[in-house]
């Protein structure tokens, strides 16, 4: 399993982007994201996206970009 933080980020994009090009599976890939409605498309896609927030504390999504911060913090 592979993780990439800030996975919907400029240069995050990229490195996710380019493990699909290499023949990664989605589900060998782990996108580490703060905001996950920006990562709809990697849930999408099978990705298994987690929410962290790096100053706080590490929260899973278990593959629901719908989830919030506030649920994740509770």
């Amino acid at each position: 399993m592979i993780t990439i933080t800030a996975a919907t980020g400029q240069y995050g994009r990229l490195v996710v982007d380019e493990l699909f090009q290499r023949g990664v599976p989605a589900s060998g890939i782990v996108a580490t994201v703060r905001d996950p409605a920006k990562a709809a498309d990697l849930v999408g896609a099978g990705n298994y996206v987690t929410w962290a927030d790096l100053l706080v504390r590490i929260c899973q999504t278990s593959r629901a970009a719908s989830r919030s911060e506030a649920a994740c913090r509770s």
